[in-house]
């Protein structure tokens, strides 16, 4: 268990890895990729292109935490990297990936605060990264 003061330690510490390594993640198809890109691409994270927002979300998958959370019936795997403190209430920003049991990305967005933690770890006080090493 993680307490969220220490993502940053984790963040560095996963990117001085020895061997790199790097996942190709996909958006199902162009047309997913495109609405989410119209949806979070631009306003988010200030992405010029749905290509931009693709590596965008790669970069996520290939250098953030990797965590397990419960979606749909089922448990998901994502890709969280600290972006900072709101400045509106202070909370903890995070890019979040989303992804398939078969490994295709379905979002890049924003997430923060409660609905975060509670979306995460199914409480809203629960602010504690788990993250997975597989």
């Amino acid at each position: 268990m993680l307490p969220a003061s220490k993502v940053l330690f984790v963040l560095i510490r996963a990117t001085n890895k020895s061997v790199p390594f790097f996942i190709a993640k996909n958006f199902r198809n162009d047309e997913k990729l495109d609405l989410h890109y119209k949806k979070h691409g631009k306003k988010e994270f200030d992405a010029q292109s749905k290509e931009e927002y693709l590596q965008i979300s790669r970069d996520v998958v290939n250098q953030g935490i990797k965590v397990k959370y419960p979606y749909e019936g089922e448990v998901r795997v994502a890709y969280l990297q600290l972006l900072g403190n709101s400045q509106r209430n202070g909370d903890t920003k995070f890019a979040f990936v989303g992804t398939k049991n078969n490994g295709d990305i379905t979002t890049l967005h924003v997430k923060s605060g409660k609905d975060f933690w509670k979306m995460l770890n199914g409480n809203a006080k629960d602010n504690e990264l788990r993250p997975v090493n597989d």
